[in-house]
């Protein structure tokens, strides 16, 4: 028994990514290694319901990158940019799930942009493939009244982010529940 504790590296030019600090059972570190390279401004993440950490590049055309920290398991040391980030990219920041249904978790991802629009996954599975093949994703548009549905129309969330949530940064889903801060409104909006 162990644990591995993982840390974004929020370097610019290809000199970003992620690390890992492995610990025993008793505390003691036995092990550091990069995990992610290349990469650049990776900024926040998430924890994926199968372990994984989502490392979210906070550069214009980032991705969201899947990292198996595991020495024991087949993807490690093999980072992969996930659908998350969708194929033209963004400034990502940080990723939340919902996984009230493990077989078809739903991934939101906070864009660090006036415009960046708030990105909601639906993964068609619950492993390693989920983030890679298959899916969905809409995006957060608020309506008249204090509504709010989600898109296919890539425009009318960004348009939404513009006019309502700018800039947005942490996230969390918990109970049911998701919450999410605009940093420029200092709001934060809970759905």
């Amino acid at each position: 028994g162990g644990y591995a504790y993982l840390s974004n590296a929020e370097k610019s030019s290809g000199n970003g990514g992620v690390y890992g600090l492995y610990f025993n059972k008793d505390g003691e570190i036995i092990d550091y290694k990069a995990l992610l390279t290349g990469t650049s401004r990776n900024c926040g993440g998430g924890m994926s319901p199968w372990n994984t950490w989502i490392s979210c590049e906070e550069v214009g055309s980032g991705q969201c990158w899947q990292v198996e920290p595991d020495p024991n398991k087949p993807n490690h040391n093999s980072p992969k940019p996930t659908l998350l980030g969708g194929p033209s990219g963004g400034a990502y920041e940080t990723v939340a799930v919902d996984n009230t249904n493990e077989n078809k978790p739903i991934f939101f991802t906070t864009e660090d942009k006036s415009n960046g629009e708030l990105r909601r996954f639906e993964a068609d599975g619950n492993d390693w493939d989920a983030l890679h093949v298959g899916g969905q994703t809409t995006y957060l548009q608020f309506l008249s009244g204090n509504r709010f549905q989600w898109t296919l129309n890539i425009e009318d969330g960004k348009s939404s982010a513009w006019n309502h949530y700018p800039n947005a940064e942490g996230i969390i889903y918990h109970n049911s529940t998701l919450y999410f801060v605009a940093k420029v409104t200092r709001t934060l909006f809970i759905l």
